[in-house]
């Protein structure tokens, strides 16, 4: 069956991914939505399996759940809260948007669900993400935001070709909690939302109640206004019940079914809200003695602008500045320091220093699958680290020991 995913990397590498998936026996279409989003036709082995998910080069992702964040679209340099986060696909596209001086704040508030999240913001290298697990509906209302990203739970109904079950198991009384989280969370997000900002609200289900009534309320109860958007290429649509929003059967090769609006805050409501809150029980460390273990290591710092790094136990992390206050967030996974130590995380192929001469370029993909089961290879030169390249295409950082060097976990 044709699934969707995301290609993760910069435009430039993009010919190098197709090059790679191709020669694993993957047959993939673009479509034309968006220039990342890619559909793979058929494969000889799960493309959870691949190399370039390994690396974090790719993400899998329904084609439907793509479209919340490119309709919120917000502009480069821009803060942005993604209210019901996990597992973070929809922040890992809004940290591409909004780019290296914005800002995503992606909240979770379930314990598993959390650790789904910060996994993969790990595995995608997005350090312009801050984690948070707050109650949606008590998210602290002293930062306002003038983007927010509302994916609600739902009952699901949209995926009733994967789960065949789902409207049995989600029906009559049973929706009824979710309802009321749904509306809970809206009214929770109009009090975060900044006077004239947008809010993009979604759902995986084809269940009018969570959808097209929760919009109706909005706007009826809590002064949200309707930000027409219009159907986009390649999906398929039920009839219109609310005028200016999307319900989507799916896309004509593959997706769930799911709802999208888009809503505006009034410019004329004034913002309301706690008092600014300062956070100072975090144990930062110096900025430049990072910088110097970083660039030992062949890995550039340039995009560690506008925040601080900081220690939680034995662990370093890099956490954007947020321009309105803080809030108890977890940043960026940089490494560990043991006795004065730095120990890198190898998933840091976004900071690769393409001038660095700890560089090891393998063109065989087989030599790559080799040291992905395992195996190690042979160097020269006296390095800690090396960088692993297919082509141009980084991929992660290689431990060296004695003369060999190898992936760590």
């Amino acid at each position: 069956m044709a699934c969707g995913f995301r290609i993760v990397c910069i435009d430039k590498y993009i010919p190098i991914v197709e090059e790679i998936l191709n020669k694993e026996g993957f047959d993939i279409k673009g479509v034309s939505f968006y220039s990342k989003a890619r559909i793979c036709l058929s494969n000889k082995i799960k493309l959870g399996n691949s190399i370039l998910n390994n690396f974090g080069q790719i993400y899998i992702q329904d084609l439907s759940s793509m479209l919340p964040p490119l309709i919120l679209n917000p502009p480069k340099g821009s803060m942005v809260l993604d209210l019901c986060a996990s597992p973070g696909g929809k922040s890992a596209i809004l940290s591409e948007l909004v780019g290296d001086e914005g800002i995503v704040v992606a909240n979770e508030p379930n314990k598993k669900r959390y650790m789904t999240l910060k996994k993969n913001v790990e595995r995608l290298n997005l350090f312009n993400v801050c984690l948070t697990s707050f109650k949606g509906q008590s998210f602290p209302e002293y930062i306002k935001f003038p983007y927010i990203l509302l994916d609600v739970p739902c009952s699901g109904w949209g995926t009733e070709d994967k789960n065949p079950k789902v409207k049995h198991l989600w029906h009559g009384k049973k929706i009824a909690p979710l309802i009321k989280l749904q509306k809970e969370l809206l009214k929770r997000a109009y009090l975060l939302l900044k006077s004239g900002g947008k809010l993009v609200y979604s759902t995986c289900t084809t269940n009018i109640s969570e959808n097209e009534d929760q919009i109706k309320w909005a706007v009826d109860e809590l002064g949200f206004k309707i930000i027409p958007i219009n159907k986009i290429e390649g999906f398929e649509y039920f009839n219109e019940k609310f005028p200016g929003t999307l319900a989507i059967k799916g896309h004509k090769f593959c997706s769930q079914g799911f709802f999208v609006a888009c809503l505006a805050k009034d410019s004329g409501n004034p913002d309301t809200g706690q008092e600014f809150k300062e956070i100072n029980n975090i144990r930062t460390v110096d900025d430049e003695k990072i910088k110097e273990m970083l660039k030992s290591y062949g890995l550039s710092f340039s995009k560690f602008s506008n925040g601080i790094f900081y220690l939680k136990k034995d662990l370093v992390f890099f956490k954007k500045k947020l321009p309105y206050g803080e809030i108890d967030s977890e940043g960026c996974f940089l490494g560990k320091l043991k006795q004065g130590y730095f120990i890198p995380n190898p998933r840091l192929w976004k900071w690769f220093d393409k001038n660095a001469k700890n560089k090891l370029v393998i063109e065989d993909l087989n030599q790559i699958k080799a040291l992905i089961s395992g195996s190690s290879i042979s160097i020269s030169g006296n390095f800690k680290y090396m960088h692993l390249y297919y082509k141009d295409l980084p991929l992660t950082l290689l431990k060296v020991k004695g003369r060999r060097c190898f992936i760590t976990r």
